[in-house]
C-alpha cells in the first residue's frame, strides 16, 4: 500500500506528532457542532479539546490513526482509531464532568461487545473519532479516511474493525457505504445516567450503534 493516497489535492496519510494540534482542533469544532451526546451534554469546544488531545497524543504514538491533509500539510479532517484492547490515555481524571454519560454509554457497549468477542491487543481496531471540515464532508473524505485506516489495520494484522456511530450520517455511512455489519445499540431516551435521563433531548437519530467489520 501506498502509505499517502492523493486525492484532488487532499493527501491521506498516518496521523503524525506534528498533526496533534491541528487534528485536536478539527476534532473537537466538529463534535461539539453536531455530534448528538456532545451537544446535549452542551460540552463547550474548550471541554472537548481537552478531552480528544488525550487521545491523539496517543495516537500519533500508535500511529493507527489517519488524517486528511492539504499540500501544505492543513489538517481539514482526522479519523482516530486505537488498539480496542489499549488502555485508555493518562489525564482522564481532569475532563469535564459532562463526559461522565458518554463514557458511561460506550462503556456499557464495549462490555457487551466483549462478551461476545475475543479481544486482544492486536486483535480488533477501535474507530473512535472522525471529525471533517464543513466545507469538505461533501467529499467522502470520512469514507476515504475509514477506509485508508482499514488498510492500516490489515497491515497490521488486525482482524477486524469496531465502531460507535451516535448520529444518522455516521450509521448510514458505515453500514450501508463501507460495509459495516449491526453489532449492538443503546437507545438514547432509555439510557439513564446517575438516575438520570441525560439523552433525552437527542431527537435527530434513535440510538448510539455499535458497527463490526471484519478485515
Amino acid at each position: 500500500m501506498n502509505i499517502a493516497e492523493k486525492t484532488r489535492k487532499i493527501i491521506l496519510k498516518p496521523l503524525e506528532p506534528k498533526h496533534v494540534v491541528a487534528a485536536t482542533h478539527c476534532i473537537s469544532t466538529t463534535f461539539t457542532k453536531g455530534e448528538p451526546m456532545s451537544e446535549a451534554l452542551a460540552i463547550s469546544e474548550e471541554e472537548f479539546s481537552y478531552f480528544a488531545q488525550l487521545f491523539i497524543q496517543k495516537a500519533a504514538i500508535d500511529q493507527l490513526s489517519v488524517v486528511a491533509v492539504t499540500d501544505t500539510d492543513e489538517v481539514v479532517g482526522a479519523l482516530i482509531c486505537e488498539d480496542y484492547a489499549s488502555p485508555p490515555p493518562t489525564g482522564l481524571e481532569h475532563v469535564s464532568e459532562k463526559f461522565g454519560p458518554i463514557a458511561g454509554l460506550l462503556e456499557t457497549l464495549g462490555e457487551r461487545f466483549a462478551q461476545l468477542h475475543n479481544v486482544i491487543p492486536g486483535s480488533h481496531l477501535h474507530m473512535f473519532m472522525c471529525g471533517i471540515y464543513p466545507q469538505y464532508a461533501r467529499q467522502q473524505f470520512a469514507q476515504r479516511l475509514i477506509s485508508f485506516a482499514e488498510d492500516i489495520a490489515r497491515e497490521r494484522g488486525y482482524k477486524a474493525t469496531v465502531c460507535e456511530a451516535t448520529g444518522a450520517v455516521s450509521q448510514h455511512m458505515v453500514k450501508n457505504s463501507l460495509g459495516y455489519t449491526y453489532v449492538d445499540e443503546i437507545i438514547y431516551q432509555d439510557f439513564q445516567y446517575e438516575e438520570q435521563a441525560v439523552f433525552s433531548t437527542i431527537n435527530t437519530v434513535k440510538s448510539c450503534v455499535a458497527y463490526y467489520k471484519a478485515l
